[in-house]
Parts: structure tokens; C-alpha cells; sequence
């Protein structure tokens, strides 16, 4: 951290303190309630929660990386530098149904 990101800046001390977050306690970050279905598989102690809290980092990383969708702009790569990804406008995820239709076969983990 920088000289001027101690947290008592009214004086100059040899050995300044820092807080990395939330003002040393003085914020305090909304925690609103977790929606029902989400709430029952964190706080329920039966077989599908287990094994979603169990695999909850395999579900979490599914679902940050899905499908991407947007206004690609390729008007920066006229030149010979490297190619560069311009995603412009309104961004959006594309991610089918968790469950597989009538006899496909299932897509994700």
C-alpha cells in the first residue's frame, strides 16, 4: 500500500496503519437475504445440499464463464498489431436449460 493510503492521515507516523477494506469496521455491506431455492440448499442438512455445497466452486465457475454474447467492434484490428477484443453496447450471457432436453445429452458438470 501507498504512504497515503494510511488510515490516520491527521498525522505522520514512522509506522502507519493501513485497512485494506470497509473503513477498519465502520461500513457495513448489505447482506440481503438469499432467495428460497438458494436459501434451502445452504441451510438445509439433507443429500442435495451436501453435495451442492460440496461442488458449490464447480457450479460457480460453470456459470462465470458462459457463453458471452454483444456488439463485437473488429474496426481495431486493421493495423499489424496484436488483435485486440472490443465488446461494445449491451453485454449478455447465453446459457441454455441446466437440464438436458428429451434425449440430449447434458451440457454442463
Amino acid at each position: 500500500m501507498w504512504y497515503g493510503e494510511r488510515t490516520h492521515k491527521d498525522y505522520k507516523p514512522t509506522v502507519p496503519g493501513f485497512s485494506m477494506c470497509c473503513k477498519e469496521g465502520r461500513i457495513k455491506i448489505a447482506n440481503p437475504p438469499l432467495p428460497e431455492p438458494l436459501a434451502d440448499l445452504y441451510y438445509s442438512d439433507d443429500r442435495r445440499s451436501k453435495y451442492f455445497l460440496e461442488n458449490i466452486r464447480s457450479f460457480n465457475s460453470m456459470f462465470s464463464f458462459t457463453s458471452m454474447g454483444g456488439r463485437i467492434d473488429t474496426s481495431m484490428n486493421d493495423g499489424n498489431g496484436p488483435p485486440t477484443f472490443v465488446l461494445n453496447g449491451k453485454n449478455y450471457h447465453q446459457i441454455g436449460s441446466l437440464l438436458p432436453m428429451e434425449g440430449k445429452d447434458p451440457k454442463f458438470a
